[in-house]
């Protein structure tokens, strides 16, 4: 309708960025903004890296469909960023979990901006619980915790690597594609250094209860 209008110019876009502020106030806090026709650089850390939309036999065209390539469990002591403080090589203390496409994919994977949690299909249970506890040396549930934030920050880093291609991407410089740039595969996955790399960290998937002091494991 914005578009129709006439508001948003030549392009059908926008733009969410998410942020979590470290303490809520009672009086608000500052958690993202919406950019309608385009994206706004001047809330970017980092360039803008892209995924190409699917099509899906799970969904209508309504919906925002993305493949996932891989998932893997990363050791928390290497950060909370999709770029892996071990400079040295990215795939130190990592974690695949080896899933077929169909676990994955089937039924259509949606990036969708009307709900809080992030659901996965049960099929990724079993292999996601065994990595989880090989790094965190505990089981995975949705049980409260009572956690020190240097346990919290300890947790998994999970990743989500989408899959993309040189065209998509083609707005970065080919020297880029190293590892240097978060957000891309770069050198962790070198015959497929174009695709998106989603970071999900503890801070991100456990929640804490101001009620009784917990941090509560979200839906993963």
């Amino acid at each position: 309708q914005m578009y129709a209008a006439g508001k948003l110019g030549s392009h059908k876009r926008f733009a969410l960025c998410f942020s979590r502020a470290p303490v809520h106030e009672r009086s608000g806090s500052q958690a993202g903004a919406m950019t309608l026709g385009g994206a706004d650089e001047r809330l970017h850390s980092s360039p803008m890296v892209y995924t190409p939309g699917t099509k899906s036999s799970g969904g209508g065209n309504s919906f925002f469909h993305v493949r996932v390539r891989r998932i893997m469990l990363r050791d928390g002591k290497h950060g909370e960023s999709a770029l892996s403080t071990a400079t040295d090589d990215p795939r130190k203390d990592m974690i695949t979990i080896q899933l077929d496409d169909a676990a994955m994919n089937g039924g259509g994977v949606i990036v969708d901006s009307g709900t809080t949690d992030t659901y996965w299909n049960k099929a990724i249970l079993q292999e996601f619980q065994k990595a989880f506890k090989l790094l965190a040396g505990k089981d995975h549930d949705n049980e409260p915790k009572t956690l020190t934030h240097e346990e919290l920050l300890a947790l998994p880093t999970i990743l989500l690597q989408l899959e993309s291609d040189a065209g998509t991407n083609s707005h970065l410089s080919p020297t880029s594609f190293t590892g240097v740039v978060v957000g891309l595969a770069g050198s962790l996955d070198p015959e497929h250094p174009h695709d998106v790399l989603l970071a999900v960290p503890p801070t991100h998937y456990m929640e804490y209860d101001e009620d009784d002091g917990k941090i509560g494991r979200a839906h993963v």
